[in-house]
């Protein structure tokens, strides 16, 4: 059964022309003559489920809205791209290319996914954050910041990848890994998580840097592991603490083999 039609209204992005659509029924949270986005042609957006474009959202080219899933605020949806399950999209994000993005998964503010990339599960890209090549966001994962994942890269579990961070290559970043200011990361072995260890009894992350160093997240604390080993000396001298979160540090030491990011 239909749900929407075309209003007659049309606008002009780039060569092709879109249409504002409007609701003929109620289906989900919207209600029949509540007006909708811009689409090309119908094969944007599906009748069938709650799937809608809203506000001034745009879907063209074989661009496909489907399921429960919904783009709205200025969103644009073109090329191949396919959003589906109930996953949304919505400020002033971008999905094109062959992506992919389903699941309960959400993409707003100016996150950019393009190419093969696939963003799935529970998850959230945001802010200036940009997917890319066959780089792969699922599980609980969230993408935020300046950060760029390309490649064919994984990001899952509850890991969180943020600021300027830059994940690519083959690596795997998982668990409850947190990656921000300066990471680079090609290699599954860039990234060392540990825990729950400490005072805090909670997850410690050792992450490569773009200066080759080794970055260190930590609570509060987000430095290198110099800073970090100094930090652990002044608050708990050489306490039971203090030796785990030393013992961490060779670990990671070992974990992030700068032979290989050399070669």
């Amino acid at each position: 059964m239909r749900k929407y039609e075309f209003t007659g209204a049309t606008r002009i992005s780039g060569k092709v022309t879109l249409h504002k659509i409007k609701a003929i029924r109620d289906f989900g949270v919207v209600r029949a003559g509540e007006l909708g986005g811009w689409i090309e042609k119908e094969s944007n957006l599906s009748h069938s489920g709650d799937a809608w474009v809203a506000d001034e959202a745009l879907a063209c080219g074989d661009a496909r809205v489907q399921d429960n899933a919904r783009i709205y605020g200025r969103a644009k949806i073109y090329a191949k791209a396919k959003i589906s399950g109930n996953a949304a999209v919505c400020g002033n994000a971008a999905v094109c290319g062959n992506a992919a993005v389903c699941g309960n998964a959400a993409i707003w503010d100016n996150a950019a996914i393009r190419d093969n990339a696939a963003v799935c599960g529970n998850s959230e890209v945001c802010d200036n954050a940009a997917i890319w090549d066959n780089a792969l966001i699922r599980d609980n994962a969230a993408v935020c910041g300046n950060a760029a994942i390309w490649d064919n890269a994984a990001i899952c579990g509850n890991a969180v990848i943020r600021d300027k961070a830059r994940v690519y290559g083959n690596a795997r970043v998982s668990g409850r890994a947190a990656v921000g200011r300066n990471a680079d990361i090609f290699l599954t072995n860039h990234v060392l998580v540990i825990g729950e260890i400490g005072s805090r009894e909670d997850y410690t992350t050792f992450y490569h840097s773009r200066d080759n160093q080794i970055m260190v997240k930590c609570g509060c604390f987000n430095g290198i592991l110099e800073e970090f080993l100094d930090k652990v000396k002044e608050t708990h001298g050489n306490n039971h603490y203090a030796e785990v979160y030393r013992a961490a540090a060779e670990v990671a030491k070992a974990q992030i083999d700068f032979d290989d990011i050399s070669k």
